[in-house]
């Protein structure tokens, strides 16, 4: 067996996990320059008003939550970073229910929707984009029967009121963190698309399609990601200018990366391609295995599905790696790699008690897939296209 060497690896940066340690790294000012934009955009956005803590009924304090700054650093599809991201969120796990939130559920596009969508999409020869919302949850107006207190996040205090109680945030709109956030953004940007003339598919809702004499637009939702196509680059260009105007700032780019998938969609060659490289390879070196030997299937030959006993079991701390594992690699069997649904199915039945043949099969799958992280679904165009037919 030959040892793998990767390919040129790209510069991952440390995530912090909080203001203080994210000003001891090399890039502190790429994480302050991310955390003031982040204050912007909340004031921009009239998220929260600042108040000073009300006194509760009976002379107690009324609920208020806490929040963190979170931070992330977000890459291409080939890997070289995007951006240093930041984000300020409410830690809404103690929410109150029925008088902090209601509602949770927010429904998605499943992937199964998706790649329906990119191989109608180029059947029927369209054009496409994608639009990514910022900030979508800090755009949803907060319900009238919810009153919402926060606590500023460290280095965000707004000092004391004339009473001498806190000054907290009184939220106007819902943040991230909320329970009802999800929900609320999904209701505000369903609405606007179904009043601006959009129709949902009866089999998956977050699928919409807009037919007029002028052609056919049809609209993938997940959360603030919108890919989208057309049969024309002026209708795509009419209803990214009507997001805008509803929704304010956001981006729209060519459709080639979403949810961790990366596309390539030739319109002019007819053909459609999803893979997930990227993903793959820096999973493999999360788990320190882009140095292992190459090997030429996802299973052993002889490998066994016995339960584990006390000796082969695995410790505590393993067993929760194993279910990391297991869970990266059923999202990605799910996507793109179908290829391995047999053998993730097999080691999915060990997720509260696997041995150390299990965990040593999990591994040899994600180096399979390393190995074969050129492996794509694709969808070519047929002769026998029928232009302008709604999905």
């Amino acid at each position: 067996q030959e040892e793998h060497t990767p390919s040129n690896a790209p510069v991952l940066y440390d995530t912090p996990r909080d203001m203080a340690s994210a000003m001891k790294l090399p890039q502190a000012s790429k994480w302050l320059e991310a955390y003031l934009a982040e204050r912007q955009q909340l004031k921009t956005l009239a998220v929260y008003e600042v108040v000073e803590l009300p006194a509760g009924t009976h002379n107690k304090t009324p609920h208020v939550l806490k929040s963190k700054v979170v931070f992330k650093v977000k890459y291409l599809g080939n890997g070289d970073l995007d951006k240093f991201k930041c984000r300020i969120v409410c830690t809404g796990y103690n929410m109150i229910f029925g008088e902090q939130y209601r509602e949770t559920f927010a429904p998605v596009a499943s992937i199964s929707t998706i790649r329906i969508f990119l191989a109608w999409a180029i059947q029927m020869n369209m054009y496409t984009r994608c639009i990514d919302i910022s900030g979508a949850y800090c755009k949803a107006d907060m319900d009238e029967e919810y009153v919402i207190y926060m606590y500023p996040p460290k280095g965000c205090e707004e000092g004391v009121g004339p009473n001498g109680r806190p000054n907290v945030w009184k939220l106007r709109k819902y943040l991230y963190g909320l329970k009802s956030s999800g929900w609320a953004w999904h209701r505000k940007l369903y609405s606007y698309l179904l009043s601006i003339g959009f129709k949902p598919c009866p089999q998956d809702p977050c699928l919409l399609q807009r037919v007029t004499q002028e052609g056919i637009i049809t609209v993938v939702t997940y959360v603030d990601d919108l890919p989208h196509c057309a049969t024309s680059e002026e209708l795509l260009t009419w209803f990214e200018a009507a997001m805008r105007k509803e929704f304010g700032s956001l981006t729209a780019t060519d459709l080639d990366w979403v949810l961790g998938i990366s596309i390539d969609y030739d319109r002019d060659a007819g053909t459609c391609t999803m893979t997930q490289k990227q993903y793959i390879e820096d999973q493999c070196r999360a788990l320190g295995l882009e140095h292992e030997p190459a090997v030429a299937t996802p299973a052993l030959a002889n490998f066994s599905a016995d339960p584990p006993t006390d000796e082969t079991a695995l410790t505590p701390a393993e067993q929760k790696q194993y279910m990391s594992i297991i869970g990266g690699l059923n999202y990605v069997q799910k996507q793109t790699r179908l290829d391995v649904a047999a053998i993730i199915s097999i080691l999915a039945q060990f997720l509260s008690r696997a041995s150390k043949a299990h965990m040593k099969q999990a591994k040899r799958v994600w180096v399979y897939l390393r190995d074969t992280a050129d492996h794509t679904i694709t969808y070519r165009r047929q002769d026998a296209a029928t232009a302008n037919v709604p999905l």
